[in-house]
């Protein structure tokens, strides 16, 4: 058992180098697309500079067009540097790609055969493999649940930056109104602020459904969104007076502060389930790589 333990740990650390191998022949695939645009750019400056008109001979007559091009094609050159290299990191990523691929492949060819030796002559293993099945089952099953967690997350989250959005605009025009808007001012605010709170009262809604999806992640509200009512809302519209509106501006600005800090830590909340959701993964490939091939 230690023999394939020492193995696993082995194709573990492969697999992880055979990500970062990924991602860098990316990163120099992206570097070499970059460098080679560059180099295109400062081979069209030349052509263009080089282009014989009555415009270039009188400019070459007084030195200057020799000199333009002149320093066209230092950067050109420099160009065309910086894109042979990026040519060759990216040449070197992608051996470097192959060739833990070949290791992974190799290693994992090790594992597998190593585990039917284990299945066949250690009855030890083969209860072990019995466990793990139904052990990965319920991590399958956790990993349902970060899921839905994390998805009902993502709605809240929408709904937050739409609401943000219409009280971004209701507060402008709040402002009109305090500058003398009138009316119609007041009509276009309270359209925002109505498309906000529809989306808030969806929103509170939603943070109880999540809360029942957060049995094992640690989290705190602190919302203090503050809904205006129809009465307040009739006396800024009939009775238009500044304070009214200092009244009002002051609370779309503390709803849009409560929002942002309920956005925050909901971000956080979501983090902490792309952990979860990361580890419960890791597990599942661990003992995968150990005892997939014999599951029932």
């Amino acid at each position: 058992m230690r023999d394939l333990e020492i193995v696993q740990s082995k194709l573990s650390i492969l697999i992880r180098k055979l990500n970062d191998a990924k991602n860098d022949v990316q990163y120099c695939t992206n570097q070499y697309n970059q460098a080679k645009v560059q180099y295109e750019e400062e081979t069209k400056d030349i052509e263009e500079a080089e282009e014989k008109s009555f415009a270039y001979f009188i400019r070459n007559v007084i030195g200057s067009q020799e000199r333009k091009i002149e320093k066209e094609k230092q950067e050109q050159i420099e160009a065309r540097y910086q894109l042979d290299k990026a040519a060759e990191q990216l040449e070197e990523a992608k051996a470097n790609y192959v060739q833990l691929e070949f290791n992974v492949t190799k290693i994992r060819s090790e594992l597998e055969e190593l585990k039917n030796l284990l299945f066949i002559s250690d009855p030890s293993y083969h209860q072990k493999v019995d466990e793990e099945s139904k052990k990965r089952m319920g991590w399958r099953q956790e990993l349902v649940e970060v899921d839905e967690a994390f998805s009902a997350g993502e709605n809240i989250l929408n709904r937050i930056d739409e609401a943000l959005k219409h009280l971004s605009s209701a507060n402008n025009w709040s402002t009109m109104d305090m500058l003398g808007g009138g009316f119609f001012t007041d009509m276009m605010k309270y359209d925002k602020i109505d498309e906000a709170e529809n989306l808030m009262s969806k929103v509170e809604s939603e943070l109880r459904r999540y809360e029942l999806e957060l049995r094992d992640v640690e989290y705190e509200w602190n919302s203090s969104y503050e809904f205006i009512s129809g009465g307040h809302r009739a006396m800024d519209i009939f009775f238009d007076n500044i304070f009214t509106d200092i009244s009002n501006n002051n609370k779309i600005n503390k709803n849009i502060s409560s929002l942002e800090n309920l956005k925050q830590q909901i971000l956080t909340v979501q983090n902490r389930l792309r952990k979860m959701k990361r580890e419960i993964d890791e597990k599942i490939a661990l003992s995968e790589q150990i005892y997939e091939s014999f599951d029932s």
